[in-house]
């Protein structure tokens, strides 16, 4: 009912974190050639 107001409130939240980034930003993608385990990780998860 409220999901606008409880959405803006947890963005303002994550942005005080400085998490807000995770929701703007575009997921890693991978590579045919790429083995880095830290890349590898960000997509599985």
């Amino acid at each position: 009912m409220h999901f606008k107001r409880w959405q803006q409130k947890i963005f303002f939240y994550l942005t005080t974190l400085n998490l807000a980034r995770l929701l703007i930003e575009d997921v890693p993608t991978l590579k045919e050639d790429e083995h880095d385990v830290q890349v590898i990780n960000a997509v599985d998860a």
